[in-house]
């Protein structure tokens, strides 16, 4: 740990310089709304939140309380790792219940609810939402295991990427092209050894059989889609088309999930979220 803002002398002093009992690094920017929406929403107090400024040094942190003790807290993505059985297990260290935020975000019933209120109108049916996003994730099942594979062997192949909207039927579709899935599998087959690809699948049937797949796959390779439902859901309902960005997306998900932590605590992946802050305190 060359560099002094790893150290831990140096992180030690952070929580009496910023006046808060808990110092939080988290990966990026979209990260810090998400994490304080948990904090807060399960009675942490006296807290800050600070984007690491990437992967790399999200590590780096982690790294710094694991090898050096430092006083600071991070929370992060899982990403493949709770498949791969390579989390770093220590209080100060909060891991995502799915692959990402975006995983919890994009719940099934954050969906629906942004389709009511965009609608204007009554509550869309969560199992219509939740049915589309576990089909659609489900597409993409052997794209899934060659990048659990990928990650597992380290091969460092571009497989889903981090956007679906190239896997889509047009750039307005939620549906994902069977036929643009196929062309990507067959371009990193030869990559994939069979032996690998067995593997890889059996990691991901016994993730599957504790979580759904939506929560298992890149979180914010599933952003282009959920756009798109939403847009596809509302028109239907009230027959005009709907300007959705990505920001205003992100900042209503925020406010459902701040809703559904306070009326639904014990859901799967927020009970999951709160059991970790809980511990802090």
């Amino acid at each position: 740990m060359g560099e002094i803002s790893y150290s831990s002398k140096a992180l030690n002093t952070l929580s009496k310089f910023h006046r808060k009992k808990y110092v939080v690094y988290v990966e990026g920017d979209d990260d810090v709304p998400f994490w304080n929406a948990i904090f807060q929403s399960f009675g942490l107090k006296q807290f800050i939140i600070k984007p690491a400024g990437g992967a790399n040094e999200i590590e780096k942190y982690t790294r710094s309380i694991l090898d050096e003790n430092a006083e600071i807290y991070v929370a992060r993505d899982s990403d493949f790792k709770e498949l791969l059985n390579e989390q770093d297990v220590h209080p100060r260290i909060l891991w995502t219940y799915g692959h990402s935020i975006e995983n919890t975000l994009y719940h099934p019933i954050h969906i629906a609810e942004i389709i009511s209120i965009y609608a204007r109108s009554q509550e869309f049916d969560v199992l219509q939402a939740e049915n589309w996003l576990q089909d659609f994730a489900k597409e993409f099942w052997t794209l899934l295991v060659c990048e659990i594979s990928n990650e597992k062997n380290r091969k460092g192949i571009e497989i889903l990427g981090k956007k679906c909207h190239r896997f889509l039927h047009s750039h307005k579709s939620h549906l994902p092209s069977k036929e643009l899935i196929f062309q990507k599998l067959e371009s990193v087959r030869d990559a994939i050894e069979s032996t690998e690809y067995v593997e890889a699948e059996n990691i991901l049937i016994a993730a599957t059989n504790r979580k759904p797949i939506y929560f298992l796959i890149r979180g914010h390779f599933l952003t282009n889609a959920v756009i798109n439902f939403v847009k596809y859901e509302v028109k239907k309902i009230n027959k005009k088309e709907l300007a959705l960005s990505e920001e205003s997306l992100f900042t209503n998900l925020i406010t459902a999930l701040k809703s559904e932590c306070a009326t639904n605590p014990n859901r799967e992946d927020i009970s999951y979220l709160k059991s970790q802050v809980t511990s802090m305190a």
